[in-house]
């Protein structure tokens, strides 16, 4: 699996002037064949250390510039990750976008009952809401973007 680092691009996706395809599938530089091989089986884009989008690769090409652009189908094997803590982690001054991933590291891993279930959490335009057992609500929102919360009796 790669985890690529979409930090700079995601905040274009959250004010829909680009695609989460494009951000995330597309055009990555410095892939050897090897590592493409070894881990182009999956692709998730990571913004801020949470997990934002996460894609079944289907294909890969390589322009002229030797960029490799990714053809992929959104994960449903993948899709309980959306919205969690990236599985890697970026430092700060670390440049390289791009982390290899054994998919069999997180195989292992059971989702967790609220990921799994998918009935208790909703992503809108951007804004991701999460609710627990209990009801209680975490709110994932666009950068400047404005919230107004009303509360019911």
């Amino acid at each position: 699996m790669l985890v690529v680092n979409v930090k700079s691009s995601w905040p274009q996706v959250q004010r829909g002037e680009r695609s989460a395809e494009d951000s995330v599938l597309g055009d990555w530089a410095a892939l050897s064949e090897q590592k493409l091989r070894q881990y182009a089986d999956a692709i998730l884009g990571v913004a801020d250390n949470a997990v934002v989008a996460a894609f079944d690769i289907t294909d890969w090409s390589r322009g002229e510039d030797g960029r490799v652009r990714f053809m992929g189908t959104p994960s449903a094997r993948w899709a309980h990750l959306l919205g969690g803590p990236s599985p890697v982690t970026w430092t700060r001054g670390q440049a390289r976008p791009i982390r290899y991933l054994d998919t069999g590291e997180l195989d292992d891993q059971e989702p967790a009952p609220l990921a799994a279930a998918h009935r208790d959490r909703v992503t809108v335009g951007g804004w991701m809401l999460h609710l627990d057992a209990e009801g209680n609500g975490t709110l994932r929102m666009p950068a400047g973007a404005r919230l107004t919360v009303i509360t019911t009796p």
